[in-house]
C-alpha cells in the first residue's frame, strides 16, 4: 500500500502506472533471488521444497537424493517470476 506519495509520478497516467508495477516486480524478484540463493549457500531448506517433492514426486526425490545426497537443496534450480497489479489508487489529489 502507498499511502503516501511526495514524489513526482502522475498516478492518473497508466504508463506511470506500469512502469512503478515494473520496478517493483524486478525489485521483488531480485529480494527474493538474493533470499533464495542465501538459504541455499546455508543449505537451509526453511520453506521445505525437498520435503514437498519428496511427498509428491517419491521416485523423483529417491534418484536425485542419491546424486546428492545431503545437499539437494543447494543444487535447485530456482526461476522466480513476480506479477504485481496495482489495482486501487485510492484518493489522487492535485498537488498545492
Amino acid at each position: 500500500t502507498i499511502n503516501e506519495s511526495n514524489c513526482k509520478i502522475n498516478l492518473r497516467d497508466e504508463k506511470a502506472i506500469l512502469e512503478m508495477e515494473n520496478k517493483i516486480e524486478k525489485a521483488i524478484e531480485k529480494d527474493i533471488s538474493k533470499t533464495l540463493a542465501t538459504l541455499q549457500d546455508h543449505n537451509a531448506d526453511v520453506i521445505g521444497y525437498e520435503d514437498l517433492l519428496y511427498k509428491n514426486k517419491p521416485k523423483i526425490y529417491k534418484n536425485l537424493k542419491q546424486k546428492y545426497e545431503d545437499d539437494l537443496f543447494k543444487n535447485f534450480h530456482f526461476k522466480v517470476n513476480v506479477d504485481l497489479n496495482l489495482y486501487a489508487k485510492g484518493n489522487i489529489l492535485k498537488e498545492i
